[in-house]
């Protein structure tokens, strides 16, 4: 549309719409002759106006990306020989497929921020003269991507996988043990079914703020894959994950799920330990309860959006721990 037709704010009101106008007045607005378009050269540069963002920025020559059109949500920046782009997928379907990008590329560089797996991306030239990248992200899940317009890139080739097989559910006894927190350490249990700790009855794992680990024996199938992805199913809130007394990775954030390669596996018997740290506010929530003093700051202490004194004495506890459902799916190599 038009140029602002106000300035912001009330300070000095009068001198700033004269300094207004007088930027106004020496602007000399062109039809540029498509799409309804003005410009006004100003320096070096020049400003567009008109009724239609799309064609104002196509005419400015600054590329649409395409990568919207698959419900991704991205920043990006530029640098010397290319594009980064830091994508989000926060959406709820999974993207595995290719996705097109503006940006001019002979190269791409993925990075997975959450796992920091980093690899050489899948890339082909479209129909347009533009760049697709093959992209497999699971809702929740970011990429950053780094293009290339000259320079080749030193990097391995980015791993992409498939599922092998239908998931598998890991079920039968649970053994839970409190391992440390407060205020005290429950009474280790098991479960058969997964469930919050708040669930169990046991008015100390209520109250409690800390870490568990949840372990359990697993065997394969006797077909071999590649790798295997374990999803947590709900977690609150965070998890290590170890297999066979080796620490895989930790998952913090959605999707709750990592990839692990085979050789992690051994034939027949494997353990599964799973170590689940809660938040701190359900021994808050019982703290304030029984009125125990534990806001102790030196100047204003703890106050509620309406600064009043915070209290959560009538907050319901949360979820915590290992909640599930919990599966394992083969993986095999995809070659897109």
């Amino acid at each position: 549309g038009n140029l602002p037709h106000n300035v912001p704010g009330l300070h000095d009101l009068r001198e700033r719409l004269l300094e207004r106008d007088e930027l106004y007045g020496a602007l000399d607005f062109q039809p540029v002759g498509i799409h309804g378009i003005y410009q006004a050269n100003v320096g070096r540069g020049r400003i567009l106006k008109g009724n239609n963002a799309g064609y104002l920025l196509s005419y400015a020559g600054i590329k649409r990306e395409p990568l919207v059109d698959e419900g991704l949500d991205y920043i990006r920046r530029r640098h010397n020989d290319g594009m980064i782009y830091f994508v989000s997928n926060l959406h709820g379907s999974a993207v595995d497929n290719w996705v097109t990008i503006a940006a001019d590329a002979g190269y791409v560089v993925m990075f997975d921020p959450y796992t920091e797996k980093t690899g050489l991306a899948k890339t082909r030239e479209n129909s347009s003269g533009g760049i697709d990248v093959y992209i497999q992200m699971k809702p929740g899940e970011s990429r950053i991507l780094k293009t290339f317009e000259t320079m080749e890139p030193v990097a391995e080739v980015w791993n992409y996988v498939k599922p092998a097989g239908q998931p598998l559910a890991i079920e039968g006894t649970w053994q839970v043990r409190y391992t440390d927190g407060g205020p005290v350490l429950p009474t280790n249990t098991q479960m058969e079914r997964l469930i919050s700790w708040t669930e169990t009855g046991d008015p100390d794992a209520t109250r409690f703020a800390g870490s568990a680990v949840y372990s359990i024996n697993i065997t394969l199938p006797e077909s071999a894959a590649d790798s295997w992805r374990l999803d947590l199913g709900r977690v609150a809130e965070s998890a290590e994950v170890f297999l066979n007394g080796e620490r895989i990775a930790s998952v913090w954030g959605h999707p709750f799920s990592l990839d692990i390669d085979g050789r992690f596996f051994q034939a027949g018997e494997n353990q599964l330990e799973i170590r689940v740290t809660n938040l701190m506010i359900n021994r808050i929530i019982d703290m304030d309860r029984r009125g125990i003093r534990w806001q102790k700051f030196y100047d204003i202490n703890m106050v509620d959006i309406n600064y009043r004194p915070f209290d959560s004495s009538g907050w319901q506890p949360m979820e915590s721990g290992l909640i599930g459902p919990v599966t394992l799916t083969p993986l095999s190599t995809l070659n897109p």
